[in-house]
C-alpha cells in the first residue's frame, strides 16, 4: 500500500487526481505585471463545462476570447489574486457573449510559482453553464510543484479519496476528512463505506466500484438518508501497462444545486401552464368551449380525471355546477346546487383559499362509493370578486405537493379573470341587443299604431260628420243608428289595438314562462268570442280532430293566438256564408312530437306577395293596403315564444282567391 509521502512524491498521480475530478480547473499566467492574463492549461471537467478544446484555448487572452469578462468581474478577482496573493470567492454569477453563457460559482488562488488558479462548477443542468475561458497546456511548473497540485486538491469542496482496489483509503483531502469530523491521516487503511455509510461491504450501485469492473470513469447521483444529494464518480488510475492499481474517488454535495434546478424547473412548467390557460381564453369562442378545454388541462396537471366547475350567485350564496365530468350521476343531485355557507359546503368551497382534502370520507362516509378519495376545491376569483369554484377529484389516493397547489391557486386567479371577461361581454352583447330590439321596436310600433289609429280615428271623424248633417232628418235615423254602430266598432279596434302593444311589450320583456295547456278548452273559448262578436254574419266553424283532448306547451296567450287567426278569417271575407275549418293532428320534426292546427277559410285570400310579410311588423308597402293591425304580429310573437311556428297557405294550392290556410306548429306534451 502507497503511503502519504510516497503519494506526494508521485507528479503522475496529482496529475491524475486534478485531471479526474469533477470540478472544473484552469491555470492562468500573466506577463504584464497582472493586467491582462493567457490561459495556461484546463483538466477534463473544465474543459467539458466550458465545452471547449484544449487546442482552443491553450496561450489564448482572456480579455481576447472572452470581450465581456470585464463586466463578469471575474478578470478584476484574477488581478487581485495576482496582486495580493489572497484567495478570493467569487459568488454565483451569470456570464453572457455570443460565445458562451451560463452561471458558475469560481474559487481563485495563486501558486507559488505566480500563476493563478481557478476551480468552478456547473450550476444547473436547465440553466446552461457553458463558461469560462480558454485554455493551454498544463505547465511544466505544475508537474514539477507537488505542494502546488496539494494546494490545489486541498481547496476543493468535492471530496476527493484515492483507493486500492478493495476500496482502502491511501489518501484524502481535506474536504473529505472534514464531513466526517477527522483528519486525513486517520482515515488511511479505512474502507471508504465503513467511513462514510457505516457498511461492512460496499454500497449497493456505487461508481467507485462500478469503474474497477468497466475500467472507464463511472458516475452517479445518489440520494442519502438526510435528504442531500450526492454526484459520486469513480475514476480508474492506471499504471504504465494499463493495469488498474486503484481508483480516485470525488464526491460533491449537489442538493443545492438540485434544489435550484427543481425550482427552475417547477417555476417553468407553472409559467407555461400559466400561458397555456390564458391563450385558450384568448383562443376560445365561448365561455362554455373555455371551460371544457381549460378544465381538461387542469386534470392532467394533478393526475385527477373528474370534479367540475361551480359559479357563485352572490344573491342566494350558493354555488351552482354549469359543467362536469366523470361525476357519478347519483352525486351530482347532491351537489349541483350547494349554499356554501351551511355545512359541509362551507368547509368544501372557500372564497378566499384553496381548500383540498386527502380523504374526503373524513368529511362525507360514503363518498368512495361515488369515487371521490381526494379532493381539491380552488376559488375562482377576478380581482377581489369570488365568481365561483374549480373542483377536482380522484378516485384513489392522491398526494398533492404544496408546489402543485401553489400552482392550482395562481390558475383559480387567472381562470375567474377570464370567466369573468367572458360573462362582462356577454352582458355587453345582451344590453346592446336589447337596446337595439327596443329602439326598432319602438320605432315600428310608432309607424303601426299612427297608421291604424289614423284610420280609426278617420272613420270615427267621418261618422260623426254624417251624423250631424242626418241629425234633424227624421228619414235617415236608420243611417245615424249604423253610423254609431260604426263609431262603437271603430272606439272598440283601437282599444284592440292598445291591447295587443301591451302584450307584444309584456312579451319582449318578460321570461315567458310555459305550462301544460289543453287546446281544446281554449280553442273553444275563442269560437264563441268569435260568434259573440259578429252576430250579423252566418258562421260555420268545425272542429276535425281524431283525439278529444290534446295538450301542448303554452300559456294564458294562446287564447290571443286563435282569437286573431278566427278574426282575421271573418273580417277578411266577403262569402254570404263564412265557412272556418280547423283540422288538428300529430307531427313528428327532427324527433319531437308537434301539435298541427290548420286554419282554413274561405275569405279573400292572401298573396303571394303578401303572404312574406303579414307576420312582419311594420312591412305594409303602402297606407292604401288594407292592414291586419298588430294581430298576426303578436300571434307571431306568442307562437316564437313558444318555441313553435305559423306560416299560411292557400286553401287551395296555387288559387289564393279561394281562401286562405294559417298553420301553426305547437310542441305536444303528455
Amino acid at each position: 500500500m502507497l503511503g502519504i509521502s510516497g503519494l506526494y512524491e508521485s507528479e503522475e498521480l496529482f496529475k491524475e487526481l486534478i485531471e479526474n475530478i469533477s470540478s472544473g480547473v484552469a491555470i492562468y499566467e500573466t506577463t504584464d505585471q497582472g493586467k491582462n492574463f493567457t490561459i495556461s492549461e484546463m483538466n477534463k471537467a473544465g474543459l467539458s463545462i466550458c465545452d471547449v478544446t484544449r487546442k482552443e484555448i491553450i496561450g489564448k487572452n482572456l480579455s481576447t476570447l472572452f470581450p465581456k469578462v470585464e463586466d463578469f468581474v471575474f478578470l478584476d478577482a484574477l488581478r487581485r489574486v495576482w496582486k495580493t496573493g489572497n484567495p478570493e470567492h467569487s459568488p454565483t454569477g451569470f456570464y453572457q457573449a455570443s460565445r458562451v453563457s451560463g452561471w458558475t460559482e469560481i474559487y481563485i488562488y495563486k501558486l507559488s510559482s505566480g500563476k493563478v488558479v481557478a476551480i468552478f462548477d456547473q450550476q444547473s443542468e436547465i440553466i446552461e453553464a457553458r463558461e469560462i475561458l480558454s485554455h493551454k497546456k498544463i505547465e511544466e511548473e505544475l508537474q514539477k510543484s507537488e505542494t502546488e497540485k496539494s494546494t490545489i486538491l486541498e481547496s476543493l469542496l468535492e471530496f476527493i479519496v484515492y483507493q486500492t482496489k478493495d476500496n482502502s483509503i491511501i489518501w484524502a483531502n481535506k474536504a473529505a476528512a472534514d464531513s466526517v469530523n477527522s483528519v486525513p491521516e486517520e482515515l488511511v487503511g479505512r474502507k471508504c463505506y465503513q467511513v462514510w455509510n457505516d457498511r461492512n461491504d460496499p454500497c449497493e450501485g456505487c461508481p467507485v466500484v462500478k469503474s474497477l469492473k468497466s475500467k472507464k470513469p463511472e458516475i452517479s447521483e445518489i440520494n442519502t438518508p438526510d435528504d442531500r444529494v450526492w454526484r459520486v464518480a469513480g475514476y480508474p488510475v492506471k499504471d504504465n501497462d494499463n493495469n488498474i492499481i486503484g481508483v480516485v474517488e470525488t464526491t460533491l454535495d449537489i442538493t443545492e444545486r438540485r434544489t435550484m434546478a427543481q425550482k427552475v424547473e417547477e417555476r417553468s412548467e407553472a409559467l407555461s401552464v400559466l400561458n397555456k390557460i390564458i391563450s385558450l381564453g384568448n383562443e376560445s369562442k365561448s365561455l362554455q368551449e373555455y371551460l371544457l378545454k381549460s378544465y381538461d388541462q387542469v386534470l392532467d396537471i394533478v393526475g385527477f380525471d373528474r370534479g367540475g366547475i361551480y359559479f357563485y350567485n352572490n344573491k342566494t350564496n350558493h354555488n351552482i355546477l354549469v359543467y362536469h365530468k366523470n361525476i357519478h350521476p347519483d352525486y351530482i343531485a347532491a351537489i349541483e346546487d350547494v349554499d356554501i355557507t351551511q355545512g359541509l359546503f362551507s368547509k368544501v368551497f372557500d372564497k378566499d383559499k384553496l381548500c383540498y382534502f386527502e380523504d374526503f370520507s373524513e368529511f362525507m362516509e360514503n363518498s368512495k362509493e361515488f369515487g371521490v378519495y381526494s379532493t381539491v376545491s380552488v376559488p375562482l376569483r377576478s380581482k377581489d370578486e369570488y365568481v365561483g369554484s374549480l373542483n377536482l377529484t380522484s378516485p384513489t389516493h392522491q398526494i398533492l405537493s404544496k408546489n402543485k397547489l401553489d400552482l392550482l391557486e395562481s390558475i383559480g386567479k387567472q381562470m375567474g379573470i377570464i370567466i369573468q371577461k367572458f360573462e362582462s361581454e356577454k352582458l355587453l352583447k345582451e344590453s346592446e341587443e336589447k337596446f337595439r330590439k327596443a329602439f326598432l321596436q319602438a320605432d315600428l310600433y310608432r309607424d303601426i299604431f299612427a297608421h291604424d289609429i289614423n284610420n280609426i280615428l278617420q272613420n270615427i271623424h267621418s261618422s260623426a260628420e254624417l251624423s250631424s248633417l242626418y241629425l234633424n232628418n227624421p228619414e235617415k235615423l236608420n243611417t245615424i243608428s249604423e253610423l254609431y254602430e260604426i263609431i262603437h266598432e271603430q272606439v272598440e279596434r283601437g282599444r284592440k289595438l292598445i291591447k295587443n302593444v301591451r302584450k307584444i311589450n309584456e312579451i319582449e320583456d318578460s321570461e315567458i314562462e310555459l305550462e301544460k295547456i289543453e287546446i281544446f278548452q281554449v280553442l273553444n273559448k275563442a269560437i264563441e268570442f268569435l260568434k259573440n262578436s259578429f252576430q250579423a254574419r252566418t258562421l260555420d266553424v268545425k272542429i276535425n280532430s281524431q283525439k278529444k283532448k290534446t295538450y301542448v306547451y303554452a300559456n294564458n296567450l294562446l287564447l290571443d293566438v286563435f282569437d286573431n287567426i278566427l278574426i282575421n278569417a271573418v273580417r277578411h271575407n266577403s262569402s254570404t256564408k263564412i265557412e272556418i275549418e280547423i283540422e288538428i293532428k300529430k307531427e313528428k320534426l327532427k324527433r319531437e312530437n308537434y301539435i298541427r292546427m290548420e286554419f282554413n277559410d274561405n275569405g279573400l285570400g292572401i298573396s303571394d306577395y303578401r303572404k312574406k310579410s303579414i307576420f312582419e311588423k311594420g312591412k305594409r308597402k303602402s297606407q292604401r293596403s288594407r292592414g291586419l293591425g298588430l294581430g298576426l304580429s303578436l300571434v307571431k310573437k306568442i307562437v316564437d315564444s313558444y318555441q313553435g311556428d305559423i306560416w299560411v297557405e292557400d286553401r287551395t294550392k296555387g288559387d289564393y282567391k279561394q281562401g286562405s290556410k294559417f298553420v301553426v306548429l305547437l310542441h305536444e306534451t303528455l
